[in-house]
């Protein structure tokens, strides 16, 4: 309700709130935008933090692995080969378990690349020459990278003699293997 006198308080009021209000929307907008540009780099993020998370679970699996096969030892003591022929049942399941642990958390992981076209087959725990030859393996790598008194040589007859003979074997061992591929 004008009088023709010019605008009232009351219209002033109004025109300033509009004022206020558009320049609120577009500071609405601004921080919408930044929202929106923050939502698709977390969205890119999420893969990585997928493959960080399993990076830590396997890191964890490996030091526990690894943990618990340096308490297999007394001192940091070098390990003797095993000799399954000896042990009790117990033992021997014990000593399988840590095998399995190791050809998991360390020997595929690790030394993978070596082990392609089905070198080492996922039945190879049915297998007492492949079993004999893993833990031999084994044994070695525990007194090359975890005893006490381990030296550079070991690890280099270990890289350069040790594993490319098991795995040789281990291509015979599996050749006309008669268990299915899924095992």
């Amino acid at each position: 309700m004008t009088t023709g006198k010019g605008p009232t308080p009351r219209d002033d009021l109004v025109t300033m709130l509009a004022v206020d209000v558009g320049k609120l929307g577009a500071r609405v907008d601004n921080i919408s935008d930044k929202v929106g540009d923050i939502e698709r780099q977390v969205g890119e993020l999420a893969p990585v933090a997928a493959v960080v998370s399993e990076l830590r679970e396997r890191t964890t699996a490996i030091a526990d692995t690894l943990t618990r096969m340096n308490n297999r030892t007394t001192g940091g003591e070098p390990q003797k080969t095993w000799s399954w022929t000896g042990m009790g049942p117990e033992e021997r399941a014990e000593r399988l378990d840590e095998l399995q642990s190791w050809v998991t958390e360390v020997l595929v992981p690790q030394y993978g690349d070596y082990l392609r076209d089905q070198t080492l087959k996922p039945c190879w725990a049915r297998h007492p020459a492949a079993v004999n030859e893993l833990a031999w393996l084994y044994v070695e790598w525990f007194n090359a990278y975890l005893a006490e008194e381990r030296r550079t040589r070991d690890a280099a007859d270990w890289h350069d003699r040790w594993l490319p003979g098991v795995i040789t074997r281990l291509k015979t061992v599996f050749r006309g293997c008669p268990h299915d591929p899924g095992e």
